[in-house]
């Protein structure tokens, strides 16, 4: 993919939307009475700050086998190239899932239609669980991701990370101080960046 060539509507940051795929036609039907229609995508991407542009984007291409959704592709694109360990550190690949399977019901029980939601993109399984934002709930997991993606950003971290989530960045801020309360991140010393080690 071309980033020069694909431009986005969406906010800049990390976004995540559900969107319908050419192919026949299956529908899950949940205990509920709602159902959907498969085969669906879901997009994870990234808009590179400064511009509209997509950086690098993740889809996952689902279907239903025995009438239960499952993961049939996964492309992963990045005209700069893959980087495995940042892949590892940054996409839990349980995730497409997580979306589908629990999040998109309990969407449509709500009567909010699924392929105009913007999606978490971080702080799953309990994001899906909960049903709502994962930063509603400051569990110690999406805490570790927040200390992880402070480390690996450095200087800088909180307007990436609030741009990522929609939040100010004295939120990002406040998460990565209560990383270091509960002693996921090492205690810094005033007006520094980093964790003593």
């Amino acid at each position: 993919m071309d980033k020069t060539v694909e431009r986005l509507e969406t906010r800049i940051g990390v976004t995540s939307r559900l969107r319908r795929l050419d192919g026949p036609e299956q529908i899950w039907f949940l205990p509920d009475g709602e159902k959907l229609s498969f085969p669906v995508a879901l997009d994870i991407q990234s808009v590179a700050p400064g511009s509209r542009e997509v950086d690098w984007r993740i889809d996952a291409h689902m279907t239903l086998q025995n009438r239960v959704p499952i993961m049939a592709a996964l492309h992963i694109t990045n005209p700069s190239g893959i980087d495995p360990a940042h892949m590892k550190a940054f996409f839990r690949w349980e995730t497409p899932l997580d979306v589908v399977r629990i999040l998109v019901p309990d969407l449509l029980r709500r009567g909010v239609d699924p392929f105009d939601y913007n999606y978490p993109t971080r702080g799953f399984p309990d994001a899906a669980i909960q049903s709502r934002h994962p930063l509603s709930a400051l569990t110690d997991d999406f805490l570790r991701e927040i200390a992880d993606q402070y480390r690996a950003i450095g200087r800088g971290y909180s307007a990436k990370i609030a741009a990522e989530f929609g939040v100010s960045k004295r939120t990002a801020v406040s998460w990565v101080e209560k990383a270091r309360k509960k002693g996921i991140l090492g205690k810094t010393r005033p007006g520094k960046y980093g964790e003593d080690v």
